[in-house]
C-alpha cells in the first residue's frame, strides 16, 4: 500500500491546493490563523505593496495576533514559501520592532 495519500484542500475556489502527506503528518501550514489569511494571499499583497514582516502586521494584522505566524511570514518574504511542514519550522524571527494592536 502506497505510505502515502492525497489531500486536497480550498478554503476559497480561487485557491485550490493539493499536499502530498505521509499517513498521520500533521497538517501542513498555510495561513496566518488570527486573520484567516492564506500565506499566498499575504504574499500577492506584499509583492504588490513591496511590504516587510513588519507591514504586513501593520496593513494586514497578520502577525500581529498571537503571532505563531511569524517565522512562516519571514521565511515566506524570504523565500516565496507559502505552505510549510510543520515538523520542518523556518528558522526564528525577530519580535517586531514596534508592536501592533491586534484587528479583530
Amino acid at each position: 500500500m502506497d505510505s502515502f495519500r492525497m489531500m486536497t484542500a480550498c478554503t476559497t475556489p480561487a485557491e485550490p491546493r493539493q499536499y502530498r502527506l505521509e499517513e498521520n503528518a500533521p497538517d501542513m501550514i498555510d495561513r496566518c490563523v488570527c486573520v484567516n489569511m492564506s500565506f499566498a494571499a499575504i504574499k500577492s499583497h506584499a509583492e504588490d505593496q513591496a511590504s516587510s514582516l513588519d507591514d504586513l502586521g501593520r496593513e494586514l494584522g497578520c502577525g500581529s495576533g498571537c503571532g505563531l505566524c511569524r517565522p512562516y511570514l519571514a521565511a515566506m518574504l524570504k523565500t516565496g514559501q507559502t505552505i510549510f511542514d510543520p515538523r520542518q519550522p523556518p528558522p526564528p524571527t525577530p519580535a517586531p520592532a514596534t508592536p501592533t494592536p491586534f484587528l479583530a
